[in-house]
């Protein structure tokens, strides 16, 4: 972090940008993406890491009783798709008063 930063950007193919998102989430990392889609998605392992060990707690002191399955029905993020490539698109000169 000392040496980066906390808000880094990750160059690489999308498979290699799901895995830093992955260990940076998984790892809970003090730090964000400046790509704003690998920044949701941590954002949401994150959450769903939370959520998860939530129902576990939950499981443990509910001496059996269930009221649902799963985490609440959320799918793992890394089941979410991942854009291959993204581009930053600037206005034309033309669009501009």
């Amino acid at each position: 972090m000392e040496r980066y930063g906390s808000n880094i950007t990750v160059h690489g193919t999308a498979d290699f940008k799901a895995q830093i998102v992955e260990v940076a989430a998984t790892a809970n990392l003090q730090l964000t993406f400046a790509d704003s889609t690998l920044e949701r998605k941590r954002v949401a392992l994150v959450n769903y890491s939370t959520l998860t060990l939530q129902e576990s707690n939950n499981d443990a002191t509910d001496r059996g009783r269930r009221t649902g399955s799963g985490a609440g029905g959320i799918a793992h993020p890394a089941e979410m798709p991942m854009p291959d490539m993204i581009m930053d698109v600037e206005p034309s000169g033309s669009d501009l008063p």
